[in-house]
C-alpha cells in the first residue's frame, strides 16, 4: 500500500510490537509489514490435515482468511461428516474438530435428522 508511518511513531511502534505481524527492514531503511496467520492452509486437503492435527479444535475465525472458498470447504466437510463443528458461545464462532473413528448405533424406527439441529428424532 506504500503508506508512510514515519509521521505517526505511536502507530508504528504498535504495529512493530504486534505478534501477528511480521516485519522486515529493507536495505534502504523502510519497514515492510505482513500479517502472519495462525495457520497456513492452501486447500481443502490441508484444511482437513490441520483439523486432524489439532485435537482440541480450531476456531473458524482463525482460518477463514487462509484461502478463497475455505468457508465452502468447511461446510462441505461438516455436511460430509469428515469433521465435527460446535459453536463457541463466548466467541460466537464455530470450533472445528477432527471426526475421529466412526461408529454406528442402531436406532429403532424411523430417524429424522435436521441439519443445524442438535437433536435426532426417532
Amino acid at each position: 500500500l506504500q503508506i508512510d508511518l514515519s509521521s505517526d511513531v505511536g502507530l508504528l511502534e504498535m504495529i512493530k510490537s504486534n505478534p501477528v505481524i511480521d516485519r522486515s527492514l529493507s536495505p534502504d531503511g523502510h519497514w515492510s509489514f505482513q500479517y502472519r496467520p495462525k495457520f497456513v492452509i492452501k486447500n481443502k486437503m490441508e484444511l482437513l490435515q490441520n483439523i486432524a492435527r489439532v485435537k482440541n479444535g480450531i476456531l473458524e475465525d482463525d482460518i477463514k482468511k487462509c484461502y478463497p472458498g475455505i468457508e465452502f470447504d468447511i461446510m462441505s466437510l461438516i455436511i460430509g461428516g469428515d469433521i465435527i463443528a460446535s459453536k463457541n458461545k463466548e466467541k460466537q464462532c464455530l470450533v472445528l474438530y477432527p471426526r475421529g473413528d466412526r461408529f454406528f448405533s442402531k436406532l429403532s424406527g424411523t430417524v429424522t435428522a435436521t441439519p443445524g439441529q442438535q437433536c435426532i428424532v426417532t
